[in-house]
């Protein structure tokens, strides 16, 4: 005698339809204008795109610096990562600068193309590197996860 489950069946495909992915569901959620404050003497913006590129721009007193990039939603967590211009400008990480203990100085100031002399000493690109953010509360949680950051924390504010 063999026993069948029609019904089971069909509301294990009716569940599977109905569930959304939760990375598209974010995706949908995260796209557009939000504003980014990383210290008082500079406000900024990032747009999240819908075809998953971002721009992001700010401005300080004296510099101002942009970056374009891709975005993505891995694991309910917002990844941006830069493409590098054409243009030579002086790198300036998103991530925050915090040295190691032993460390003096940086072996030397980075730039968009290797060896250039940057024409513009007040423009600056902003590298996104593998830059991870939570979504929560409307909000944009940046992870830092430089190690010799482990004990501070960055009042980096990322709103709508």
């Amino acid at each position: 005698m063999k026993v069948r489950y029609p019904n089971t069946i069909l509301i294990i495909c009716i569940l599977f339809l109905g569930c959304k992915n939760n990375d598209e569901e974010m995706s949908k959620r995260i796209v557009g204008k939000w504003n980014v404050e990383r210290d008082v003497y500079a406000k900024g913006s990032v747009i999240l795109n819908t075809d998953q590129t971002f721009k992001f721009y700010e401005v300080s007193h004296l510099s101002e610096t942009y970056s374009t990039g891709n975005w993505k939603i891995k694991n309910d967590t917002l990844l941006l990562n830069s493409k590098m211009p054409t243009e030579c400008l002086f790198i300036n990480h998103f991530s925050p600068y915090c040295e190691d203990k032993y460390i003096v100085i940086k072996p030397h100031i980075e730039t968009t193309i290797e060896n250039c002399e940057p024409k513009n000493y007040g423009k600056f690109y902003t590298k996104f590197s593998n830059e991870k953010f939570v979504f929560k509360n409307d909000s944009l949680t940046y992870i830092n996860e430089n190690k010799n950051c482990a004990n501070q924390l960055f009042p980096y504010k990322i709103f709508k």
